[in-house]
C-alpha cells in the first residue's frame, strides 16, 4: 500500500470512517459539534463541512459512497448526499 497523503486531524475527539468505494474520509466531532467529508487521491478535497446543532455520535458511508448517516446524540439520524451535504431523508 502506497501512502498518497497524511493530513492531521484538528478534532481530539475526532470518529473517521473510510469509504473505499469512492475514496472518501468522514469525520465527526462531538466536541466541536461538526462533520467534514473528503475526498482522498493525490490531494484531499473537503467535499463539505457542517456544524451541526445537535452532536453527532456515529457516521457511516451506503457502500456506494453518495450517501452517509450521521447518527446524533439525541436519536436522530440524517441521511445526507456526500457530494453536497443535502439532506434526504
Amino acid at each position: 500500500m502506497k501512502r498518497v497523503s497524511t493530513r492531521s486531524l484538528q478534532y481530539e475527539d475526532a470518529k473517521v470512517s473510510w469509504c473505499p468505494t469512492m475514496d472518501l474520509i468522514g469525520i465527526i466531532s462531538a466536541q466541536e459539534k461538526v462533520i467534514e467529508v473528503c475526498r482522498c487521491g493525490t490531494k484531499i478535497q473537503q467535499l463539505f463541512r457542517r456544524e451541526n446543532v445537535s452532536i453527532p455520535s456515529s457516521f457511516e458511508f451506503a457502500e456506494h459512497g453518495k450517501l452517509c448517516a450521521i447518527g446524533q446524540q439525541d436519536g436522530r439520524i440524517d441521511i445526507l448526499k456526500t457530494d453536497s451535504a443535502v439532506e434526504v431523508f
